[in-house]
């Protein structure tokens, strides 16, 4: 986030990358997910996160395109923002957009991967060092 944003001019809410929507529709096949976990979640701005429902932010972006609501260089450039705060890439997400792929293992993977980036952005921005 930019001060800009920190300033409070711009409101955020914590966000599920993987909807909590998806996630319930698979969850039954495996007993529960983790669906509130940290390496789950993201803040996104309030608008947006309102907006885009139960979509990942690639498949609401691919969608405004879709209906010609902004252009492929724009949902490009406001995708590169977020994912310089989400820490993520559409590669990360698209197991979400294959029933046949969207699995238990394909989730805890992203889990396990996402986490351990959060983990280096820790401990890197605040200056600590791994032992």
């Amino acid at each position: 986030m930019s001060a800009y944003d920190d300033l409070g001019r711009t409101d955020f809410e914590i966000e599920h990358l993987v909807p909590v929507g998806k996630l319930k529709n698979i969850a039954n096949k495996y007993s529960g997910l983790p669906i509130g976990t940290v390496a789950n979640l993201c803040l996104l701005t309030k608008e947006l996160n309102q907006t885009k429902s139960d979509l990942t932010i690639y498949e609401y972006f691919d969608q405004e395109v879709s209906d010609e609501t902004m252009n492929n260089d724009q949902a490009a450039e406001v995708i590169a923002e977020i994912e310089e705060y989400t820490f993520t890439d559409r590669d990360d997400l698209k197991f979400v957009l294959s029933d046949r792929k969207f699995t238990k293992d394909a989730y805890l993977n992203f889990l396990n991967q996402r986490f351990a980036v959060l983990k280096e952005k820790f401990f890197s921005l605040n200056k600590i060092r791994k032992q």
